[in-house]
């Protein structure tokens, strides 16, 4: 008998316990997904056919006492992100993944006056830059 390989929880609590240390108080996921017709039209609103796919994007997190957000990610070619969470956090460059952390995070701030920062490590199985909405899944 083989051992079986770690589940990706597992391996998303090992990435947390090394990139931030100890274990995270909150486990989330997002799928990602597919529209099977109607492609760029919900924004013109037209119907649209999604679909949610067994491929998903799992962060692990952990409240901090100030108002920095600090975040990994599992893949080495996209670097860890620090900001401070305000109503008009500035982007990164054009393309980086933690705009799609800053937007959400000003939103907050500016909306709801959520001003706690976090930890975390983000992890997925859904490919990047392939139409399945890993982006949408971050955010």
């Amino acid at each position: 008998m083989t051992a079986s390989a770690p589940s990706l929880s597992d391996a998303l609590l090992a990435a947390f316990d090394e990139k931030v240390g100890g274990n995270p108080s909150h486990l989330s996921r997002a799928p990602g997904r597919v529209n099977l017709i109607g492609e760029h039209t919900d924004y013109n609103d037209l119907p649209v056919f999604p679909m949610a796919l067994h491929r998903e994007v799992r962060i692990a997190l952990r409240p901090r006492d100030d108002g920095m957000v600090v975040l990994h990610n599992t893949v080495d070619s996209f670097p860890s992100v620090e900001f401070e969470i305000e109503p008009a956090i500035p982007p990164y460059v054009q393309g980086s993944w933690g705009n799609y952390v800053k937007a959400p995070a000003s939103e907050l701030a500016r909306r709801f006056a959520i001003w706690r920062g976090f930890e975390g490590v983000l992890q997925s199985d859904v490919p990047v830059a392939s139409g399945l909405s890993s982006s949408s899944a971050v955010v």
